[in-house]
């Protein structure tokens, strides 16, 4: 499921995306400049989506999350497509945003513009909430399943979230979804369960027979954690 990225650069690449952004406003339709934004590069990404990337955060270099959000809210105004599947068919933006390492604030603001929590990648069937799991990235998983993501969606494969935790042992991610009620006894295509997944790792099996107590919950920061339940 991952797929490699390009680095990028440093913080003047944000002036410099607005500044070609508004010339090609200028100089192109509005459909033009959708297919313009929208292509694809060597490794797959769109503009978008390498934004949404993990790789876009590039540590010792100026580049933090709100570089990140800058950017995807400059492309998104622009017309950049949030729904289109990119990296052959793997990805999408938010498929990107909800890989670890945590990054709620650029979660939040492509929820904001309306992209769709449950939307899959046309390769393998993933859910941002399945590639959350599958990643380990717990504080996505609750926030996904606050915003109202379907808990029990399979991939391709018949995994679930929870089957994807188990699978890559993300003891705190099963335990927010057991928390939130994720199907225990689900069985992949394959006939693969839970708890053959979790077989040698004890502290995984244990969360999910009931036996040792679940992770305290997680509180998010901010409007996210306002009515819990």
């Amino acid at each position: 499921m991952p797929v490699p990225h390009r680095g990028r650069r440093h913080e003047p690449g944000n002036a410099c995306l607005r500044l070609l952004l508004e010339r090609l406003k200028a100089c192109c339709a509005p459909e033009e400049l959708a297919s313009v934004l929208d292509q694809l590069d060597a490794q797959g990404h769109s503009a978008l989506s390498a934004a949404c990337a993990p790789s876009s955060i590039a540590i010792g270099r100026g580049r933090t999350e709100a570089h990140a959000i800058a950017a995807v809210e400059a492309l998104l105004d622009a017309g950049a497509s949030s729904a289109l599947v990119v990296c052959k068919g793997c990805s999408t933006a938010l498929i990107e945003a909800s890989k670890a390492p945590p990054r709620l604030a650029l979660l939040r603001s492509l929820l904001a513009r309306g992209v769709s929590l449950d939307a899959c990648s046309s390769e393998g069937g993933w859910t941002p909430l399945q590639t959350a799991a599958e990643f380990g990235n717990a504080e996505a998983i609750e926030l996904l399943l606050r915003r109202g993501a379907s808990i029990d969606l399979v991939d391709a494969t018949g995994l679930s979230a929870l089957l994807w935790a188990c699978n890559e042992g993300k003891a705190e991610a099963l335990s927010v979804l057991l928390r939130w009620g994720a199907d225990t006894q689900r069985v992949s295509l394959s006939g693969i369960t839970a708890l053959q997944l979790v077989r040698k790792t004890p502290r995984l099996r244990s969360l999910l027979l009931g036996e040792s107590a679940l992770y305290p919950k997680l509180q998010l920061g901010d409007s996210d954690d306002e009515g819990d339940e």
